[in-house]
């Protein structure tokens, strides 16, 4: 019976079975999956072209979908899920949108090792917010409408001295000091 007993206990693996058992070896598979996915996306990314061709198409697009009330957040990110796949229409590249766009508003792709951002530099954000990403040769926009500066319009009192005053305080305003003595405590004055 021992004898049966040893039998069953036997494996009949040969080494690459017994690799991809272990624990080194899911780890070592993992890693290889890794680096061909990023191999894989060094070689897609999209050039600064091509994300610069995607990105104004889009923003034409959400310039042409925000003739219409928009309820919330939700109808931004399914106008850019949509925005994939379709390309502007109608709106033409000389009309005075898209010229305000043009005026007010840079767009800078950046280049990064495996993806591509492309943002919008304008005078909200001097720093640029991001408004699309490529990966795998796809270009994601992430634009919103409140995104863009489409006109400027002068800042009211700007030549004053001060746009606001700083409260004037006075002695009488902080009150009066309370007089404030040293405490020792003696103990318990009943016992």
């Amino acid at each position: 019976m021992a004898a049966n007993q040893k039998e069953s206990y036997k494996t009949n693996q040969n080494l690459l079975q017994e690799f991809y058992h272990s624990c080194f070896g899911k780890i070592i598979i993992l890693l290889l999956m890794m680096a061909l996915l990023l191999f894989v996306a060094l070689i897609t990314r999209p050039t600064k072209q091509q994300m610069l061709d995607e990105m104004e198409d889009n923003i034409r697009e959400c310039l042409q979908e925000n003739d219409s009330i928009k309820a919330d957040g939700v109808d931004d990110v399914v106008n850019n899920f949509c925005n994939i796949f379709t390309t502007a229409g109608e709106l033409a590249s000389d009309s005075d949108v898209v010229a305000a766009y043009k005026k007010f508003n840079r767009l800078e792709v950046y280049q990064h090792p495996f993806y591509s951002t492309a943002h919008i530099i304008n005078n909200i954000h001097p720093s640029g917010v991001r408004v699309g990403i490529g990966v795998f040769g796809v270009v994601i926009p992430t634009v919103s409408y409140k995104d863009l500066i489409l006109f400027v319009s002068p800042i009211k009192n700007y030549n004053k001295t001060h746009i606001i005053t700083p409260p004037v305080i006075t002695d009488d305003d902080l009150g009066e000091n309370p007089n404030v003595q040293e405490y020792h405590y003696l103990g318990d004055p009943d016992q």
